[in-house]
Parts: structure tokens; sequence; C-alpha cells
């Protein structure tokens, strides 16, 4: 079956949760003997695939801006999709074409754009205010990563139930680029001490990052720790000025980093928390899971059915909470093993094959639907 995917929209950088589930889902979907790949590509996101076993179609545009690459994906990747005789147009990326001959699934990962909106520019709310609901509906089916996702899509985009299909993420493949490295320079080059407790996030106000920075500058001044928190993740300068002071207070605010050194801070790391109040999955809680850290996060929208009896809840409005659950996670032992050892369990549940499996299940059935309406007509 010849899949077209629709990558105009990858900047790595820029949107680095969408990049890991479109590159691990493909990595999955080429070893399909039945998948025949064709990734439509921009001039900067290209080369990220080069050593896929995919035929690779480049649009004219960088996809660096958003008006153009929204244009494209209009008008010429339709028509590429056609010419090139794709069966179906699978768009990993929240957009698709309105109007295509060629059958098209989009992604939807989850539906931010709508529940919290004052987290977004209105440029960006008025895109996909104006192209999600549309390419949606317009779609012959829709894929999401969690059960709560699927929810908030029936919820806001009207869609019948069976037209919404969920394929889980999981945890980061841990192998090519990823070895054990040197713990001591990695500590040396980011100024890390220990232990660390890390939290992988944006600064985005959704994330609490602000309420769990609070929170730990208690937790450390109350139990008189040694111990830092350590932030991955892309934090804006606005933010990192608000904490000119973060350094002495055990606070390492680090930015975008390599995944090869996130990988290893992960290997570093004594525990994990992520304090946002709205994930459409939250991948995080499953790469920490993978490296045998004890979780804790908050207790809300997909991170309770991401961990699963794995993770340590609580209400990240609440700081007393955070603060709790920052001291078991990094101080009771007893707490500390017990989530250790349910994690493999809960990672039973979740692997980017399984992904593959579905979403090619998902691209079988439209393009068998699309070929007996052709047949009918």
């Amino acid at each position: 079956m010849k899949i077209g995917v629709n990558l105009l929209f990858l900047q790595p950088q820029r949107n680095r949760g969408t990049f890991t589930y479109a590159y691990n889902l493909l990595c999955e979907l080429a070893k399909l003997t039945d998948a025949e790949l064709t990734l439509f590509v921009t001039k900067d996101n290209g080369p990220l695939f080069q050593d896929f076993p995919a035929r690779q179609i480049k649009a004219p545009i960088s996809g660096r801006n958003r008006v153009v690459r929204i244009l494209c994906e209009q008008t010429w990747l339709p028509y590429s999709a056609k010419k090139t005789g794709c069966e179906v147009l699978f768009c990993p990326g929240y957009l698709a074409p309105l109007r295509s001959t060629v059958p098209v699934i989009v992604a939807i990962p989850d539906t931010q754009f709508r529940d919290i909106p004052q987290c977004f520019g209105i440029g960006f709310r008025l895109a996909y205010n104006m192209i999600v609901p549309s390419a949606a509906r317009r779609a012959a089916a829709v894929i999401t990563i969690s059960e709560f996702s699927k929810q908030r899509i029936l919820h806001h985009l009207a869609l019948d139930s069976d037209r919404v299909f969920v394929t889980h993420l999981a945890p980061l493949p841990v192998g090519e680029n990823t070895g054990p490295g040197d713990e001591a320079d990695l500590r040396k080059r980011y100024g890390l001490g220990k232990p660390l407790l890390l939290s992988v996030s944006t600064a985005s106000p959704h994330k609490n990052v602000d309420k769990l920075i609070d929170a730990f500058m208690d937790w450390r001044t109350a139990t008189n720790s040694d111990a830092e928190l350590v932030l991955v993740g892309q934090h804006q300068a606005w933010f990192e000025a608000r904490y000119p002071n973060a350094k002495s207070c055990g606070v390492r605010l680090l930015g975008f980093v390599p995944l090869e050194d996130l990988v290893r801070i992960y290997r570093a790391a004594a525990a994990f928390i992520l304090a946002s109040s709205y994930e459409g999955f939250g991948l995080p809680v499953l790469e920490a899971m993978q490296f045998g850290l004890p979780v804790a996060c908050s207790n809300c929208a997909s991170l309770p059915e991401v961990g699963g009896a794995a993770a340590l809840y609580f209400n990240p409005l609440e700081k007393s909470e955070v603060i709790r659950a920052i001291d078991a996670v990094m101080n009771d032992e007893g707490t500390r093993k017990m989530l250790v050892a349910r994690i493999p369990e809960n990672l039973k549940r979740f692997s980017w094959s399984k992904c593959a499996v579905e979403t090619f299940a998902v691209c079988r059935s439209v393009a068998n639907r699309g070929a007996e309406q052709a047949t009918e007509g």
C-alpha cells in the first residue's frame, strides 16, 4: 500500500514532541513489508530522513514560514500526493489539505488550541481554529494519541466516535548514538551537581514550571538538600530572566539539549517530575520510566492514563502536594522502590511497533474504503 506522509510542518527544535511521534512511527512503518512510504518534506527537514527506505518528494519551501507552509500544504501537497500514486495521505501534524482526491488521515495529538487558547499566539490560534476542525471533518479518519485526547476531539469537533482512533506513543528507542557516555563529562559540561530531579518541559503556562520551581526551592530549603532541579526544554528569555538566581537555588535551566545528552541526563537523574496541567499524552513520563526513574506527575489530563500505577500523582496547583511528591521520589526509599518495581508492567502497554501496526491498520481500512467507493463510482 502506498502511503504518503506529510512532513512539511516538521521542525525538530520547535515541535520536538510531534517530531518524536512522526520520526519513531515512520521508523516502524518502514519495516512493514506491505507499506510503501512517500515522504513529502521541505528543504530543511529532508536530510533528517535521508537514510529512510522511502521515496522523498521535496516541497519548494523551507517550512520555516508558517503561512507559506500552510499554503503549500493546501495546494502543492494534495496535487503531489495524487501525482505520485499515493493511496492515502497521512498527516501527523494537526493540519491537512481541506481538498484532496487522495483520502486523508490526520493526526490530532490534542486540542490545546481549544482547551488552553491563552497559551498560544493569535496567529497560531487563527490558523488552527480555521483549518484543524475542517480538516478533521473532511478527513477519512482521525488518529490521536490518548483516550483523553479522543474525548476532547469528540467534544470540540463533533466527530463520530468510530472515525477517531487512538494509537499510544512509546518511549524513545535507546540505541544508536545514545550510549552511556561519560557522566562526569556530562555533569561538567552542564555544570550539574547531584542528586538530580529532572523535568522535561517547555515553559508554557500550562506546564506549571514556575510552580514546580517555587515548590522545589521551598522543599530544598526545608530539607537542607543539595539536590538540583534540572529543567530541559525550550525556555524563553523572559522565563529565564524571572529566575536570575536559579543556579544558586539549585535550579538549572538547560533549555533545548541534543537527544544524546537528554538520554544521558535521564541516566544521571535520581527521579523525574512533570507538573503540567495539560498533556495530550505525556511522553517524558514514559521516557523517564524507561531509564528506571521513580516518577511523580500531575493528576491532570492524559497523565494518569500514561503513568498508570507506576507514577505518584499530585495536584500541580497545590504547592504542598508538589512538595510532598518531590520529597517522596527523592527521599522516601519505600516509595521509590515501589514505583520502580511497577515500571516494567506499565511499559508493556507501549511500543512504537504497536503504534505502527495500529496506524497501518487505519491506513489500510481507509484505502480499502476509498477503492470500494471508486469502484462503485
